[in-house]
C-alpha cells in the first residue's frame, strides 16, 4: 500500500514490481495498446448508457400507454418521436 500511495518501500517484491512499472512506461507499443483499450471502454461505457436511456424511454412511454395515454399525448408531453412512441406500442401488442 506504501507503494501506491507514492512512498518508498524497501522490499524485493516491491523493487521487482517498480522495476516492471518502469518498463511498461517506458514501452510506447504497451502504452498506446492501453490507451487504445482505455478509449474502447470509455466508449462502451457510452454506448451503455445511451441504451440504457434509450430502455427507460420506452418504459416511460409503455407505462404511459397502459394508462391510456394517446402516442401524440405522449409526443407532445414527452417530446418523443411519434416514430418510437408507435414502436413501442407495436412490440407491446407483440408480447401481451
Amino acid at each position: 500500500m506504501d507503494y501506491v500511495a507514492g512512498k518508498t518501500v524497501d522490499d524485493d517484491y516491491v523493487k521487482k514490481l517498480d522495476e516492471a512499472v518502469r518498463k511498461a512506461r517506458a514501452n510506447r507499443e504497451w502504452r498506446r495498446e492501453y490507451m487504445t483499450l482505455m478509449m474502447r471502454d470509455l466508449e462502451n461505457q457510452e454506448i451503455g448508457i445511451e441504451k440504457g436511456r434509450a430502455e427507460a424511454h420506452r418504459e416511460k412511454i409503455a407505462e404511459m400507454l397502459r394508462k391510456g395515454k394517446t402516442p401524440k399525448d405522449i409526443a407532445d408531453f414527452c417530446d418523443y418521436p411519434i416514430q418510437l412512441i408507435q414502436d413501442v406500442q407495436k412490440s407491446m401488442l407483440v408480447t401481451e
